[in-house]
């Protein structure tokens, strides 16, 4: 939703950066609020650098400099981004290395420390202040937790996770080789986790795609997989390319090689396909279980080794672009509550589960999820309201968000109206371009 389309401006930014200076304002605080980027910020998978950092170098602009949101930056990489965490974590072994003199070479890290202290920092990142000449702009990375502990007591543990580690796609060398090698355990650590399967999520989702022509092609083939009913309109010609230009064994006529070739495709097409294009429920049990999973198998450590005990955790992630919120316990998380912050997306076909949210958390963690809108016909639902779950009653914090965006009459306030208005007409002249 934020990038141009047609050769318009960065309106959508523009609107959504004063939006957010409007609101920060209403508060009155001292110091500027940090911005969190939960992952997937840069579409390093299906666009060139050129392409996403000129969008990207446009957002940063706006909620630095022409409007004034925040000063610190926390950036936590998805897997269409994963390529910046291998930037920042080379970065630090190479300063590291230059600034040891002793005979032993430190390993290169495959996870960052996750509390504030400890994030590395980001050459590639640093760049953008510099080229927009912000010098009082900081940046930190982490990956692929950011925590915040309790501020106080009956406060939560906060935790920032993109969330592409709740779908096995994303396990999928460490259960491709334990299919082959039975003996290999299952990764216990979220270091090993990330190793084991970092480089695949880094080719497949954040280099692939950049490919040059290849590159294309690859974005088409992907699009195409994705959509069942597309996948539907072209498996035949697709099929019978294969079938033509690879010689399955045993298989003694083209058409049987073409049906095997249709089953396949079928077969990744719903691999695929995974919670983001499970358009009739916000969040599957599947991933559900697949995230509760990821926080005690790879979480706990972290926790624990900040005085976790059992108290209140709380999860913000995306990764799905279905924005929901949720509170649950299991045996080992008493209390949790997940905030998904959905995606600036739009799809080919309307799917209402979509949308985006922007989420404010207080200084004594309180999380609260400002919903913009979801996917509908006729440009979308907008919401701008902060959304809660059932029973939960208003607070200070969540009145003052909505108070800050609406005038007691009840009608956004002008900045977001014109937010509101410039999101209806992007989606409607989006969903005209699909058909």
């Amino acid at each position: 939703m934020f990038t141009p389309q047609n050769g318009n401006s960065f309106k959508i930014i523009e609107a959504f950066s004063k939006a957010l200076a409007h609101l920060i304002s209403q508060f009155e605080q001292d110091a500027l609020p940090k911005l969190v980027l939960n992952g997937d910020i840069l579409g390093l998978s299906f666009s060139d650098y050129a392409h996403s950092l000129k969008i990207f170098e446009a957002f940063i602009e706006a909620c630095t400099l022409n409007n004034i949101v925040c000063n610190t930056i926390i950036y936590i990489p998805g897997n269409h981004d994963h390529h910046l965490w291998n930037l920042a974590k080379e970065a630090h072994f190479l300063k590291g290395l230059q600034n040891n003199s002793s005979n032993q070479i430190e390993a290169l890290h495959s996870v960052t420390p996750p509390t504030f202290t400890e994030g590395f920092s980001s050459n590639f990142l640093d760049a953008f202040a510099k080229r927009i000449g912000n010098d009082s702009l900081t940046f930190k990375i982490f990956y692929p937790n950011f925590m915040v502990p309790p501020p106080k007591e009956d406060a939560p543990y906060l935790l920032f996770h993109h969330g592409h580690f709740s779908e096995k796609t994303y396990h999928f060398v460490s259960i491709a080789l334990q299919t082959i090698y039975p003996e290999l355990s299952t990764p216990n650590k979220l270091e090993e986790l990330e190793s084991q399967n970092g480089p695949f999520i880094d080719f497949a989702f954040s280099e692939l795609g950049r490919s040059g022509t290849a590159g294309h092609y690859f974005e088409q083939l992907m699009s195409t997989l994705s959509n069942k009913e597309l996948l539907e309109k072209h498996i035949d010609e697709m099929a019978e390319n294969i079938a033509k230009n690879v010689d399955f064994p045993y298989l003694p006529s083209d058409w049987l090689e073409k049906q095997l070739a249709k089953t396949l495709l079928k077969k990744i097409g719903e691999k695929v396909r995974g919670e983001r294009y499970k358009g009739s429920v916000t969040c599957s049990d599947e991933t559900i279980q697949g995230l509760l999973h990821y926080l005690k198998t790879y979480c706990s450590e972290t926790l624990n080794a900040n005085g976790w005990s059992g108290e209140d955790v709380t999860l913000i992630w995306g990764h799905t672009h279905k924005p929901f919120q949720k509170q649950t316990s299991t045996d080992h998380f008493p209390k949790l509550r997940l905030y998904n912050s959905g995606g600036w997306v739009l799809p080919r076909a309307v799917t209402p589960v979509i949308g985006a949210s922007v989420l404010f958390v207080s200084d004594s963690n309180e999380t609260q999820s400002l919903r913009i809108y979801n996917d509908a016909e006729n440009g979308g639902t907008m919401h701008f309201k902060v959304v809660q779950e059932e029973g939960f009653e208003t607070t200070a914090f969540s009145k003052k968000i909505n108070e800050g965006i609406r005038v007691e009459t009840g009608e956004l306030r002008n900045v977001w109206q014109v937010l509101k208005s410039n999101i209806l007409s992007e989606i409607k002249e989006r969903r005209n371009e699909h058909q």
